[in-house]
């Protein structure tokens, strides 16, 4: 049954859904795509998570070493369809704190065990990004006034990778694990 337009709020979250993506050294990522009843969307991309102790929050993935070498995304994506989608369907893209806070509720565990981090992380960005078009402001104007201060937005400061090696890089003989170039001033 259609809503009629006084029932309708732009700002509500109609869906979540995800597809595989492949990250800068070409593995399998995933990608989850916020839409809007306004017509707003945004997107979150999580990059593979690295484990540097037994204390970090853990990814998602498929675990098949037949497929993708057990990195594939599908079980991430089944839990954005089936599990995050419909639990934030209907609510504000325009409050991130607690769509992030709900996000938290859903998995209910401190190392992200049940939904992953790669899809608690993609779905806030989504979410995040929609809520700035939303806005009509780049987003970090918008997470600034979110998060922060919103009479003084920073800038954000890119950062340009310039070696990967330690545990990023299979044989890999550097004893740095990356190197960064980041403009001052």
């Amino acid at each position: 049954m259609r809503r009629q337009a006084s029932e309708t709020r732009p700002d509500a979250i109609t869906a979540l859904d995800a597809s595989p993506v492949r990250d800068v050294l070409g593995r399998p990522a995933l990608s989850v795509r916020a839409l809007t009843e306004g017509g707003y969307e945004g997107r979150g991309v999580a990059p593979r998570a690295w484990r540097l102790s037994s204390h970090d929050r853990v990814d998602l993935r498929d675990g098949n070493p037949g497929v993708e070498g057990g990195e594939g995304v599908s079980r991430a994506i089944r839990r954005v369809v089936e599990r995050v989608s419909p639990a934030l369907s209907g609510r504000s893209c325009l409050a991130q704190r607690e769509r992030d806070d709900d996000l938290a509720r859903l998995d209910g565990t401190p190392r992200s065990l049940r939904l992953g981090v790669n899809v608690v992380y993609a779905a806030s960005v989504a979410i995040a990004r929609a809520g700035a078009a939303q806005s009509g402001q780049p987003l970090h104007r918008y997470l600034a006034e979110v998060y922060g201060d919103p009479y003084r937005p920073y800038s954000p400061t890119p950062i340009c990778p310039l070696l990967a090696g330690g545990d990023l890089v299979e044989g890999a003989h550097l004893p740095v694990r990356s190197v960064l170039a980041m403009p001052l001033g």
